[in-house]
């Protein structure tokens, strides 16, 4: 009997030093699995116990654009609770993310993030050549058997595009919330001539179900237009309607 537990005592120990021994690269497998294999880890280094690696986009012609790096520590304690937990470092400070069995959660994760990994969610989006800054604040994010919860902030600072002599034709924010099966989307403006603003939401494995529309005021829109007529079609004297599937 004693012999018994011991061995099962030992178990969580060998478990432990079973994760630690996996390369960096294993974090991949989940990140690509989450995001349609949208979403891949880079220049990894270190073990899935202690190590760093870049997030990198992949857009649907194949091209590649990588986000800030990002660091992590395996908290072995989590085992014993039945999580995988790894505290996450970032230009931003420290988050955490909890892989269970039901699920997993994100918190407190601050990236910067290429342009293309919301832009590329429309072909007409990236013939825009939509460029600025994405920041992602994520408070907490996450998703179980019954659907997705929290929250987390996407801003787009100094938008721009070729297509206007308006540089930058603004900034935005896109608010994401959990809302059981899908994450819910809504975009404002925080600033500049263009006016953007929108609804949707998205689930796994199926395309965003996503639009609005974009305005400008009459002394702005000869400037604006080609790239108001490039998002959208036109719904008034200085306004588009715009919606983010594939091929609009």
């Amino acid at each position: 009997m004693k012999r018994r537990w011991k061995i099962l005592l030992a178990l969580p120990v060998v478990l432990a030093g079973a994760i630690a021994a996996l390369p960096a690269s294993w974090l991949g497998v989940p990140l690509a699995q989450l995001t349609q294999s949208r979403w891949v880890l880079s220049e990894t280094s270190g073990t899935v116990w202690s190590g760093q690696g870049r997030p990198v986009f992949v857009a649907e012609d194949g091209s590649v654009l990588a986000a800030s790096r990002i660091g992590w520590r395996f908290e072995s304690t989590a085992l014993f609770r039945g999580a995988l937990v790894w505290t996450l470092q970032t230009d931003a400070g420290e988050g955490a993310f909890r892989l269970t069995p039901d699920g997993w959660q994100l918190d407190k994760v601050a990236l910067a993030l290429p342009v293309a990994a919301l832009a590329g969610l429309s072909d007409t989006w990236r013939a825009a050549r939509l460029g600025g800054l994405l920041q992602l604040d994520v408070a907490s994010l996450g998703q179980v058997s019954e659907g997705f919860s929290g929250s987390a902030r996407v801003s787009w600072l100094g938008a721009s595009s070729p297509l206007t002599r308006l540089q930058p034709f603004g900034s935005y924010v896109l608010n994401v919330s959990g809302q059981g099966p899908a994450l819910g989307l809504a975009l404002q403006t925080l600033s500049g001539p263009l006016q953007i603003d929108g609804q949707g939401q998205w689930q796994p494995g199926r395309l965003p179900d996503f639009g609005g529309s974009a305005s400008s005021d009459a002394e702005n829109y000869a400037a604006l237009r080609p790239l108001m007529l490039m998002l959208g079609l036109p719904s008034g004297p200085y306004s588009i309607n715009w919606r983010a599937q594939s091929g609009v």
